[in-house]
């Protein structure tokens, strides 16, 4: 019973990740979750879930409805300041993961903040039991940006969480010509790396216009021709450096012939494809995506979703 406490003690009021306290306690990550279990089964922890979360529902289900998706969550943000909104979702989108995911499987890592914010959720939940997790990066290296919001560096991250291995993508996810792209592909390794990333279980994808922010987005390829013709294009949205439309169409075949990553064609193929946005990533670019029809799954927040909502329903009046 003491050593459940001190478990308990850890995880739930120190914040400490299942493999951090293992090594304290001196026993597997997996026997820890065993205990954070038995500690709530015992009394020792109690949960209270506030019945605040149903409030959303009619909004999954009108999602769900609108443009297909398996499943929804939205998440209740209107007690949330702007700057939470993000951790609010990308914890929603983290418990969602661990609710679904199961041994053996290979999870597809994007890049972007509400990824970031959702693997670093992931450290503090009591993770589901779980071998022989594969994460694959998605795209390639983006020049300069952060290390943090970059797909090796968020793979890698979930790969240690969920004590799996992590295949990384050791190139460029954009580039100046599309020959480079055919010759990198031609690579064995980056192709191999490609193809696990096509034929992933789970792929967890990020929704935003960020490349407009230049002091986040650093990459040296991504020339002030290239952003003028995206916006002559109308590009509202990225996912994986796929640059759509506010319809969901890609806004430019020549750029787009340029990334090295998951095309949005491909994920289609793949069986649970998350996305994590709010409206800090712009509502745009979470409307193209999910008009593009690649999501299987959307975590947003409230009022995001509303206006997704309100916008599609004022689309199909105004087309039928």
């Amino acid at each position: 019973m003491r050593t459940l406490k001190k478990v308990a003690h850890l995880y739930y009021e120190k914040n400490m990740n299942q493999k951090e306290i293992a090594k304290i306690v001196d026993v597997s990550r997996s026997q820890i979750s065993r205990m954070l279990t038995e500690a709530k089964n015992e009394g020792i922890v109690k949960i209270t879930i506030l019945d605040t979360v149903d409030s959303c529902e009619h909004l999954e289900e009108s999602l769900k409805k609108y443009f297909g998706l398996k499943d929804a969550i939205v998440v209740p943000t209107t007690s949330y300041i702007p700057d939470m909104i993000r951790q609010v979702v990308g914890q929603a989108a983290a418990n969602y993961l661990n609710s679904i995911i199961k041994s053996n499987q290979k999870i597809g890592v994007s890049w972007g903040i509400s990824v970031y914010e959702m693997i670093k959720s992931m450290k503090s939940l009591n993770l589901a039991e779980t071998t022989g997790i594969e994460v694959v990066q998605l795209i390639g290296g983006l020049g300069q940006t952060s290390t943090t919001l970059q797909s090796f560096s968020l793979a890698n991250e979930l790969s240690n969480i969920l004590d799996g291995q992590s295949h990384l993508m050791h190139a460029p996810g954009f580039v100046s010509n599309s020959n480079l792209v055919d010759n990198l592909k031609k690579d064995k390794e980056i192709g191999a790396i490609l193809e696990k990333g096509r034929n992933v279980d789970i792929a967890l994808m990020g929704l935003d216009a960020l490349w407009k922010h230049r002091s986040l987005v650093q990459v040296d390829n991504l020339t002030e021709n290239d952003l003028d013709l995206l916006e002559e294009k109308g590009a509202v949205g990225q996912s994986c450096f796929r640059f759509y439309d506010i319809n969901g169409n890609i806004c430019s075949k020549s750029i787009d012939e340029r990334v090295l990553s998951i095309s949005l064609a491909e994920l289609k193929d793949i069986e649970t494809v998350i996305g994590i946005a709010t409206s800090l990533d712009t509502t745009e670019a979470i409307l193209g995506g999910l008009r593009n029809g690649f999501l299987d799954v959307l975590v947003s927040d409230e009022k995001t979703v509303e206006e997704i909502i309100f916008q599609q329903e004022d689309f199909l009046e105004q087309n039928n």
